[in-house]
């Protein structure tokens, strides 16, 4: 298993694993915006120091609790 850190390339990863091309795809699209600025979030709170608003890091929770149970979902269809 190649090592990734980019949400989408993950997804991209089960996607072809899964053969689930249709959900998968359609849930990346839907959801553009947020897997950048998770993937953002990610990068600065490692190399860039930044301050999240609350409001903003709780999107950012939410959506990768979202990301975590259409992965298990997705899992559990397989």
């Amino acid at each position: 298993m190649p090592r990734v850190y980019v949400v989408r390339q993950l997804m991209h990863i089960i996607r072809e694993f899964t053969g689930k091309h249709a959900p998968i795809d359609e849930f990346i699209r839907e959801n553009r915006s947020l897997f950048i600025r998770l993937e953002e979030a990610h990068i600065s709170s490692r190399y860039m120091p930044r301050v999240y608003e609350r409001d903003e890091s709780e999107e950012l929770v939410r959506f990768a609790e979202e990301v975590i149970e259409f992965v298990k979902s997705i899992k559990s269809e397989a």
